[in-house]
């Protein structure tokens, strides 16, 4: 899809990368109505940690190794949170590392990746 919009000039955006912030969220401040996607955020603050990246960090490297020519949007409270989303954007990744990332969140189902769901 991305490919073929970009063959045809159309611009693709991508929202709510951090899937309107559950992957950021502490995994002990989970409300109850997410307590589904604790094993997810566990399994993600492991990969994380392993490759010593920050959330944010992997969400947007993973994205753009991904989906290189889809524009990102993402929300903001503070101007730190732009400043941290701008470092992590500008991170680069090995693409082992992408594999990894694809490889453990394969069976992930539309309950976490659907917040109209949650």
């Amino acid at each position: 899809v991305f490919e073929m919009a970009e063959s045809q000039g159309k611009d693709i955006y991508i929202r709510s990368i951090f899937l309107q912030g559950l992957l950021l969220m502490n995994i002990d401040a989970l409300p109850d109505k997410l307590s589904f996607a604790a094993p997810f955020i566990k399994q993600l603050e492991n990969l994380t940690k392993e490759f010593g990246l920050t959330r944010q960090e992997t969400a947007f490297g993973y994205i753009r190794s991904q989906m290189p020519f889809a524009q990102v949007l993402f929300g903001a409270e503070t101007k730190e949170q732009v400043t941290e989303n701008l470092t992590a954007w500008r991170k680069t990744f090995p693409l082992a590392w992408c594999e990894r990332i694809k490889m453990t969140f394969a069976d992930v189902g539309e309950k976490i990746l659907n917040p109209h769901l949650w």
